[in-house]
């Protein structure tokens, strides 16, 4: 029975390098008669197999997979000079669901590996994710400050809040509304945008605006989170999950429990998504 062999690289298309690591089969129509891995030059050999017709797959993560059909091995050493992969792309407009962290994240493939990028990185990174933040006020003995963002009816875009903190030097607590507002005025604040190469002003003509006073202003809508400050600044993480579409709104309470007057300071967070 007359025996071959099939030597040969495996280069990058693009430019001609060779490739480590690449696996090289050896099929028939049935069954693979043997499996290679080209070394640091790129190159490989087969074992002796029976002259004849054979197809050879070549593949490495990273890589669109060769076919190469009907090779023709007689008994000899046989040189395959043209084996070649075609790297894939970069994809930079991939998502996926992460269940750990409950986000949409980004998926980057790059030589076959793949990484995430966390929504709220992504936004930031595109000049999305913007911060409000009331800075130091002093909140009287037993009253309470309120935070209200309201988008506009008009806007065309998604508030998604990552992160409400709140923090005393004394006993608080942080109450969420839902869709709720106050008459007053207040005092005005403008978001700003974390990416400091981007435009520093949101997308949308929010209104956002704080007041402090004894009574509670605040009317409508439903609380849907209390949380009472335990010596540490409260830190509520919520990953987007809180949704503010067009025409709603969120208020933000901090209740000064003591009976003196202490600093009280809030900031909110969110990336902005279109509608």
């Amino acid at each position: 029975m007359a025996t071959g062999q099939i030597t040969g690289i495996v280069k990058n298309v693009n430019d001609g390098t060779p490739i480590a690591g690449v696996r090289v089969q050896i099929l028939t129509d049935i069954a693979i008669l043997d499996t290679q891995i080209t070394d640091v030059s790129g190159s490989f050999t087969t074992v002796a197999i029976e002259s004849g017709t054979y197809n050879i797959l070549v593949s490495k993560d990273g890589f669109q997979t060769g076919h190469y059909l009907h090779i023709v091995v007689p008994d000899t050493t046989i040189t395959l000079a043209s084996l070649q992969l075609t790297p894939i792309a970069s994809t930079t407009n991939l998502y996926g669901w992460n269940p750990t962290t409950s986000t949409w994240d980004k998926i980057l493939a790059n030589g076959g590996a793949l990484t995430t990028s966390n929504a709220m990185d992504l936004a930031a990174n595109q000049g999305r994710y913007y911060l409000l933040d009331t800075g130091v006020v002093n909140v009287g003995a037993n009253h309470i400050m309120a935070l209200e963002i309201d988008n506009p009816i008009a806007s065309t875009k998604i508030l998604r809040i990552s992160r409400v903190t709140g923090s005393s030097n004394d006993d608080i607590t942080i109450t969420i509304m839902r869709n709720s507002s106050f008459l007053a005025a207040g005092t005005a604040i403008t978001p700003h945008v974390t990416n400091f190469s981007s435009t520093d002003s949101s997308a949308v003509a929010l209104t956002c605006k704080w007041i402090t006073q004894p009574t509670n202003p605040v009317t409508g809508g439903a609380n849907i989170g209390t949380f009472v400050q335990n010596g540490d600044p409260i830190e509520l993480d919520f990953s987007g999950r809180i949704v503010i579409g067009a025409g709603k709104s969120i208020v933000i309470i901090i209740t000064n429990n003591s009976n003196q007057t202490h600093p009280v300071a809030m900031t909110v967070a969110w990336r902005e998504d279109t509608a």
